[in-house]
Protein backbone atom coordinates (compact mmCIF):
# COMPACT_ATOMS: atom_id res chain seq x y z
CA UNK A 1 0.00 0.00 0.00
CA UNK A 2 0.82 3.40 -0.66
CA UNK A 3 0.26 7.05 0.20
CA UNK A 4 2.46 9.65 -1.70
CA UNK A 5 3.09 12.38 0.53
CA UNK A 6 3.34 16.03 -1.50
CA UNK A 7 4.36 19.81 -0.53
CA UNK A 8 6.79 18.47 2.37
CA UNK A 9 10.21 17.95 2.72
CA UNK A 10 11.99 15.61 4.80
CA UNK A 11 15.76 15.37 6.45
CA UNK A 12 17.33 12.67 4.38
CA UNK A 13 19.67 11.02 7.49
CA UNK A 14 16.08 10.03 9.04
CA UNK A 15 14.93 8.17 6.39
CA UNK A 16 13.85 5.62 6.12
CA UNK A 17 11.39 6.36 9.13
CA UNK A 18 9.61 3.16 10.42
CA UNK A 19 7.19 4.17 12.77
CA UNK A 20 4.76 0.65 13.40
CA UNK A 21 3.69 -1.07 10.39
CA UNK A 22 4.55 2.01 8.05
CA UNK A 23 7.60 3.27 6.53
CA UNK A 24 7.96 6.80 5.57
CA UNK A 25 10.70 6.67 2.72
CA UNK A 26 11.64 8.80 -0.87
CA UNK A 27 9.91 7.64 -3.78
CA UNK A 28 12.09 6.68 -6.18
CA UNK A 29 11.22 6.79 -9.88
CA UNK A 30 10.06 3.23 -10.31
CA UNK A 31 7.31 3.98 -7.89
CA UNK A 32 6.93 7.58 -9.40
CA UNK A 33 6.05 5.69 -12.62
CA UNK A 34 4.14 2.50 -11.28
CA UNK A 35 2.07 4.84 -9.12
CA UNK A 36 1.90 7.70 -11.80
CA UNK A 37 2.24 6.99 -15.11
CA UNK A 38 5.27 9.92 -14.61
CA UNK A 39 8.80 9.47 -15.52
CA UNK A 40 9.93 12.52 -15.11
CA UNK A 41 8.76 15.37 -12.57
CA UNK A 42 10.82 19.38 -12.35
CA UNK A 43 9.65 21.17 -9.13
CA UNK A 44 10.08 24.86 -8.73
CA UNK A 45 11.29 25.85 -5.22
CA UNK A 46 8.22 25.74 -3.52
CA UNK A 47 8.05 21.98 -4.19
CA UNK A 48 4.81 22.91 -6.95
CA UNK A 49 5.09 21.20 -10.41
CA UNK A 50 6.88 22.95 -12.65
CA UNK A 51 7.31 20.32 -15.20
CA UNK A 52 6.25 16.58 -15.82
CA UNK A 53 7.03 13.70 -18.31
CA UNK A 54 4.32 11.13 -18.90
CA UNK A 55 4.92 7.17 -19.68
CA UNK A 56 1.69 6.56 -21.83
CA UNK A 57 1.42 2.66 -21.24
CA UNK A 58 1.54 3.46 -17.13
CA UNK A 59 -0.35 6.58 -17.21
CA UNK A 60 -3.32 5.37 -18.54
CA UNK A 61 -3.67 2.96 -15.97
CA UNK A 62 -4.26 5.57 -13.51
CA UNK A 63 -6.85 7.88 -15.01
CA UNK A 64 -9.06 6.84 -11.93
CA UNK A 65 -7.72 9.89 -9.79
CA UNK A 66 -9.79 11.91 -12.01
CA UNK A 67 -13.04 10.72 -10.63
CA UNK A 68 -11.49 11.94 -6.96
CA UNK A 69 -9.18 15.25 -7.25
CA UNK A 70 -9.41 17.77 -9.65
CA UNK A 71 -6.91 18.85 -11.85
CA UNK A 72 -4.77 21.33 -9.48
CA UNK A 73 -4.96 18.86 -6.91
CA UNK A 74 -3.81 15.67 -9.88
CA UNK A 75 -0.67 17.99 -10.29
CA UNK A 76 0.21 18.78 -6.35
CA UNK A 77 0.22 14.69 -6.11
CA UNK A 78 2.11 14.17 -9.03
CA UNK A 79 4.67 16.35 -7.17
CA UNK A 80 5.23 14.03 -4.29
CA UNK A 81 8.55 12.89 -3.22
CA UNK A 82 8.37 10.93 -0.36
CA UNK A 83 5.16 8.00 0.58
CA UNK A 84 4.45 6.04 3.21
CA UNK A 85 4.87 2.45 2.44
CA UNK A 86 2.80 -0.33 4.06
CA UNK A 87 1.21 -3.83 3.56
CA UNK A 88 -1.73 -4.75 4.81
CA UNK A 89 -4.75 -3.43 3.19
CA UNK A 90 -6.76 -4.04 6.64
CA UNK A 91 -4.04 -1.05 7.92
CA UNK A 92 -6.10 1.78 5.79
CA UNK A 93 -7.38 3.24 8.81
CA UNK A 94 -4.41 3.30 10.88
CA UNK A 95 -2.24 5.09 8.19
CA UNK A 96 -5.20 7.77 8.19
CA UNK A 97 -4.25 8.44 12.05
CA UNK A 98 -0.60 8.65 11.22
CA UNK A 99 -1.02 11.27 8.76
CA UNK A 100 -3.20 13.13 11.28
CA UNK A 101 -0.01 12.24 13.52
CA UNK A 102 2.33 13.96 11.20
CA UNK A 103 -0.12 16.87 10.71
CA UNK A 104 -0.62 17.59 14.60
CA UNK A 105 3.17 16.79 15.65
CA UNK A 106 4.85 19.38 12.66
CA UNK A 107 3.02 22.53 10.82
CA UNK A 108 2.63 22.97 7.20
CA UNK A 109 0.04 22.00 4.15
CA UNK A 110 0.96 17.89 4.04
CA UNK A 111 -0.83 17.32 0.84
CA UNK A 112 -1.78 13.41 0.95
CA UNK A 113 -5.19 12.60 -0.56
CA UNK A 114 -4.86 9.46 -1.60
CA UNK A 115 -4.05 5.32 -0.95
CA UNK A 116 -2.75 3.18 -3.59
CA UNK A 117 -3.16 -0.70 -2.94
CA UNK A 118 -0.64 -2.65 -3.88
CA UNK A 119 -0.92 -3.25 -7.54
CA UNK A 120 -2.07 0.63 -8.08
CA UNK A 121 -5.45 -0.50 -9.83
CA UNK A 122 -7.44 0.31 -6.77
CA UNK A 123 -7.51 3.69 -4.83
CA UNK A 124 -8.27 4.85 -1.26
CA UNK A 125 -8.99 9.17 -0.04
CA UNK A 126 -7.67 9.87 3.16
CA UNK A 127 -10.91 11.70 3.77
CA UNK A 128 -11.03 15.40 4.47
CA UNK A 129 -9.30 17.45 4.67
CA UNK A 130 -7.53 16.90 1.30
CA UNK A 131 -5.66 20.66 2.03
CA UNK A 132 -5.10 22.39 5.03
CA UNK A 133 -4.24 25.95 5.57
CA UNK A 134 -0.97 25.53 6.59
CA UNK A 135 1.01 28.10 4.25
CA UNK A 136 4.67 26.67 3.81
CA UNK A 137 5.96 23.50 2.61
CA UNK A 138 5.15 20.74 5.68
CA UNK A 139 9.10 20.12 6.98
CA UNK A 140 9.68 16.50 8.55
CA UNK A 141 12.47 17.45 11.01
CA UNK A 142 14.26 15.22 13.43
CA UNK A 143 12.45 17.16 16.40
CA UNK A 144 8.82 16.18 14.77
CA UNK A 145 9.71 12.40 13.71
CA UNK A 146 11.15 11.82 17.28
CA UNK A 147 7.31 13.16 18.37
CA UNK A 148 5.39 10.91 15.80
CA UNK A 149 5.99 7.57 17.08
CA UNK A 150 4.52 8.27 20.77
CA UNK A 151 1.78 10.34 19.62
CA UNK A 152 0.71 7.95 16.73
CA UNK A 153 0.18 5.37 19.80
CA UNK A 154 -1.93 8.00 22.04
CA UNK A 155 -4.37 8.60 19.05
CA UNK A 156 -4.77 4.56 18.17
CA UNK A 157 -5.62 3.78 22.00
CA UNK A 158 -8.54 6.16 21.80
CA UNK A 159 -12.08 5.31 22.20
CA UNK A 160 -14.01 6.50 19.14
CA UNK A 161 -16.91 7.64 21.63
CA UNK A 162 -14.58 9.64 23.86
CA UNK A 163 -14.48 13.65 24.20
CA UNK A 164 -10.58 13.76 22.85
CA UNK A 165 -11.80 11.42 19.60
CA UNK A 166 -14.75 14.08 19.23
CA UNK A 167 -12.37 16.65 19.08
CA UNK A 168 -9.72 14.98 16.65
CA UNK A 169 -12.45 15.36 14.07
CA UNK A 170 -13.25 18.55 14.71
CA UNK A 171 -9.86 19.77 14.72
CA UNK A 172 -9.65 17.72 11.01
CA UNK A 173 -12.50 20.04 9.84
CA UNK A 174 -10.70 23.08 11.26
CA UNK A 175 -7.62 22.73 9.74
CA UNK A 176 -9.14 22.46 6.40
CA UNK A 177 -8.60 24.70 3.60
CA UNK A 178 -12.53 24.60 2.74
CA UNK A 179 -13.49 25.76 6.23
CA UNK A 180 -13.44 29.75 6.53
CA UNK A 181 -11.40 31.50 8.88
CA UNK A 182 -14.17 32.54 11.18
CA UNK A 183 -15.41 29.06 11.50
CA UNK A 184 -11.73 27.76 12.26
CA UNK A 185 -11.43 30.15 15.00
CA UNK A 186 -14.72 29.21 16.70
CA UNK A 187 -13.74 25.30 16.46
CA UNK A 188 -10.12 25.98 18.08
CA UNK A 189 -11.22 27.69 20.97
CA UNK A 190 -14.28 25.04 21.25
CA UNK A 191 -11.94 22.00 20.63
CA UNK A 192 -9.66 23.92 23.97
CA UNK A 193 -12.08 24.36 25.95
CA UNK A 194 -14.25 20.63 26.00
CA UNK A 195 -10.51 19.11 26.55
CA UNK A 196 -9.15 21.84 28.78
CA UNK A 197 -12.41 22.92 31.17
CA UNK A 198 -14.91 20.80 33.16
CA UNK A 199 -18.57 20.92 32.86
CA UNK A 200 -18.96 23.51 35.40
CA UNK A 201 -20.32 26.73 33.25
CA UNK A 202 -19.10 29.23 35.93
CA UNK A 203 -16.57 32.06 34.56
CA UNK A 204 -15.54 29.95 31.91
CA UNK A 205 -13.94 32.80 29.95
CA UNK A 206 -11.60 33.53 33.02
CA UNK A 207 -11.34 29.93 33.70
CA UNK A 208 -10.61 29.41 29.92
CA UNK A 209 -7.92 32.09 30.09
CA UNK A 210 -6.33 30.95 32.81
CA UNK A 211 -5.88 27.64 32.05
CA UNK A 212 -4.55 27.74 28.49
CA UNK A 213 -2.18 30.30 29.13
CA UNK A 214 -0.76 28.34 32.04
CA UNK A 215 -0.17 25.15 30.23
CA UNK A 216 1.47 27.06 27.11
CA UNK A 217 3.66 29.12 29.41
CA UNK A 218 4.88 27.01 31.78
CA UNK A 219 4.17 23.51 30.27
CA UNK A 220 5.41 24.05 26.77
CA UNK A 221 7.10 27.20 27.37
CA UNK A 222 5.13 29.09 24.38
CA UNK A 223 5.89 33.25 26.19
CA UNK A 224 1.53 34.29 25.83
CA UNK A 225 -0.39 36.49 29.12
CA UNK A 226 -3.22 35.90 30.25
CA UNK A 227 -4.66 38.32 28.66
CA UNK A 228 -4.14 37.26 25.64
CA UNK A 229 -5.96 34.22 25.84
CA UNK A 230 -8.91 36.40 26.82
CA UNK A 231 -8.79 38.23 24.10
CA UNK A 232 -9.04 34.80 22.32
CA UNK A 233 -12.29 33.71 23.71
CA UNK A 234 -13.63 37.32 23.58
CA UNK A 235 -13.79 36.90 19.49
CA UNK A 236 -14.67 33.52 19.44
CA UNK A 237 -17.92 34.78 21.56
CA UNK A 238 -18.67 37.75 19.40
CA UNK A 239 -17.95 35.68 16.07
CA UNK A 240 -20.66 32.88 17.56
CA UNK A 241 -22.96 36.11 18.73
CA UNK A 242 -23.29 38.17 15.86
CA UNK A 243 -21.28 35.94 12.69
CA UNK A 244 -18.15 38.63 12.60
CA UNK A 245 -15.84 40.08 14.76
CA UNK A 246 -13.46 43.47 14.56
CA UNK A 247 -10.75 41.92 16.58
CA UNK A 248 -10.34 38.49 14.45
CA UNK A 249 -7.62 38.96 12.15
CA UNK A 250 -5.72 35.75 9.77
CA UNK A 251 -2.25 36.53 11.83
CA UNK A 252 -4.60 35.90 15.48
CA UNK A 253 -6.20 32.56 13.39
CA UNK A 254 -2.67 31.31 12.69
CA UNK A 255 -1.38 31.44 16.20
CA UNK A 256 -4.24 29.64 17.70
CA UNK A 257 -4.20 27.17 14.97
CA UNK A 258 -0.60 26.57 16.03
CA UNK A 259 -1.50 26.59 19.81
CA UNK A 260 -4.31 24.28 19.55
CA UNK A 261 -1.52 21.88 17.45
CA UNK A 262 0.39 21.64 20.05
CA UNK A 263 -1.94 21.82 23.06
CA UNK A 264 -4.08 18.72 21.58
CA UNK A 265 -0.33 17.23 21.16
CA UNK A 266 0.25 17.69 25.19
CA UNK A 267 -2.67 16.49 25.96
CA UNK A 268 -2.42 13.28 23.54
CA UNK A 269 0.74 12.48 25.44
CA UNK A 270 -0.21 13.93 29.15
CA UNK A 271 -3.97 13.61 29.23
CA UNK A 272 -4.59 15.76 32.19
CA UNK A 273 -7.67 16.72 33.68
CA UNK A 274 -9.09 20.29 34.68
CA UNK A 275 -8.59 19.46 38.14
CA UNK A 276 -4.91 18.47 37.92
CA UNK A 277 -4.21 21.69 35.95
CA UNK A 278 -6.00 23.74 38.66
CA UNK A 279 -4.10 22.23 41.60
CA UNK A 280 -0.59 23.13 39.79
CA UNK A 281 -1.78 26.45 39.46
CA UNK A 282 -2.63 26.92 42.97
CA UNK A 283 0.58 25.22 44.32
CA UNK A 284 2.59 27.69 42.46
CA UNK A 285 0.51 30.67 43.61
CA UNK A 286 1.16 29.23 46.98
CA UNK A 287 4.80 29.32 46.46
CA UNK A 288 4.99 32.43 44.90
CA UNK A 289 2.65 33.65 48.01
CA UNK A 290 4.93 32.25 50.82
CA UNK A 291 8.33 33.63 48.71
CA UNK A 292 6.71 36.80 49.08
CA UNK A 293 5.74 36.75 52.84
CA UNK A 294 9.07 35.88 53.60
CA UNK A 295 11.01 38.35 51.98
Amino acid sequence: MYLPLSQCTVESDILPLQIGEFTIKEMSKSEREFLFGISEVVLDTNGLLKSVQFNSQTHQNNLVLDFYLAQIELMKLWASQYLIFFEKEQDIELAKNLLLTLRLCGPGDLFAPVIFTEDAKKVYTTGAPIETKGKNLYHLSRDVANQVNSVFDALNKLDSRSGVYLSLERYRFAISKVASGENSFIEFVSILESLFLDNDRQEVRFRFSLVISFILSNELKIPISFEEIRQIYDTRSELIHSGKSTKYTKADLAKLYSHTRNLLVWYLKKPTTYTEIEEKIFDILKIRNYERTTV
